[in-house]
């Protein structure tokens, strides 16, 4: 974060260092994580166990109903955009905003991008962006909503954008494929592992080519459907009683 001096990240990293030398185990939510610690802090492969994370099973497809009321509730046009998540720089917010701008451009019909979570004070860049680009009308930000919201947020939205630079899992695009939406993200850091062939990946540092894979998508129903199928295929890899298991298991294995 912004607020963090040299001084701070000098002393996370060494408590991180310390930590993964003393470890008799350590567990990582995705493989990318693991290769990132033998890189940054040098432990043995043989010592990290990757076990990912799970899904909820309250992530399940709303009724046509809800989504008609979820638009009117938020004032939502009947297509829209997703994001969801905090603000941060690594997120990519600005960049998405940027593409989206030019996907509005070429947009014959009326589109919406909802980002939700609260603003963060550190990072006015996003808000700025919006204004920069005169999209007040078209970018709706709801802030930090309802669960029974969110999940239909997700269902109701043409299409789920996950724009980050990096993450270590990453739970929204699962979340947007449990309920059936579509998944355009990022060919970064974790993201392919955990979304596999279910999402139409795009260079998070291009926004040309963010840009053209939401419109690609947005343009073909047969993408669309593809993409819902395989999704429904790929959440099922995410279970938390099987998370549960492997990590009870790496407690056993040190008795």
């Amino acid at each position: 974060k912004k607020m963090k001096t040299p001084v701070h990240k000098l002393a996370y990293n060494q408590i991180i260092k310390h930590a993964v030398k003393n470890s008799k185990k350590i567990i990582t939510v995705s493989h990318n994580t693991k290769k990132d610690v033998i890189e940054l802090f040098g432990p043995g492969s043989e010592k990290i166990k990757v076990i990912w994370n799970g899904l909820g099973d309250e992530f399940v497809a709303s009724s046509d109903v809800e989504k008609k009321s979820i638009k009117t509730k938020y004032n939502l046009s009947n297509d829209f955009l997703l994001y969801t998540g905090v603000w941060r720089e690594h997120k990519n917010i600005v960049g998405l905003i940027e593409a989206f701008k030019k996907v509005s451009d070429d947009h014959d019909k009326g589109l919406n991008l909802v980002i939700t979570g609260n603003a963060d004070p550190f990072y006015p860049e996003v808000k700025a962006a919006v204004k920069s680009f005169n999209l007040e009308s078209k970018v709706k930000f709801v802030g930090l909503v309802p669960f029974e919201d969110l999940v239909t947020l997700y269902a109701a939205a043409s299409t789920f954008i996950f724009p980050s630079f990096y993450e270590g899992f990453g739970f929204p695009p699962l979340e947007a494929m449990s309920v059936n939406t579509p998944v355009a993200a990022s060919n970064t850091s974790s993201i392919p592992e955990v979304c596999g062939e279910a999402a139409l990946y795009f260079d998070p540092y291009r926004v040309d080519d963010i840009a053209d894979k939401i419109k690609e998508l947005l343009s073909s129903e047969s993408l669309q459907e593809e993409l819902i199928q395989k999704g429904g295929a790929q959440v099922k890899k995410f279970n938390w009683d099987a998370c549960a298991k492997e990590t009870f298991q790496q407690y056993l294995e040190l008795l």
